[in-house]
């Protein structure tokens, strides 16, 4: 969750130092986005390996191929979704 949490306010400064600082437009497409849109990953794995419960060693190797998979998942999403309707005029 706390890695969900950090990406999350990266993005923000990340926008923040464009608007504020540079006195910028953000440029499009924005890095901060990719890492906004990829925020949920970690905090989605937290409540999917459920960390908080005893398992046995074989199904925590489990869990760790659920967030590589969770996390291929929502690329895989963002490539084919989102980039291509941030690229319209």
């Amino acid at each position: 969750m706390g890695l969900g949490f950090a990406t999350w306010l990266c993005s923000q400064m990340l926008w923040t130092y464009f608007e504020v600082v540079l006195r910028q437009e953000t440029p499009n497409p924005f890095v901060g986005d990719v890492i906004l849109f990829l925020h949920i990953v970690p905090m989605m794995a937290a409540l999917a390996v459920q960390p908080h419960m005893r398992q046995e060693r074989h199904i925590t190797r489990l869990g760790s191929l659920d967030v590589v998979l969770l996390l291929i998942g929502w690329l895989y999403l963002y490539l084919f979704l989102v980039i291509p309707g941030s690229m319209l005029p």
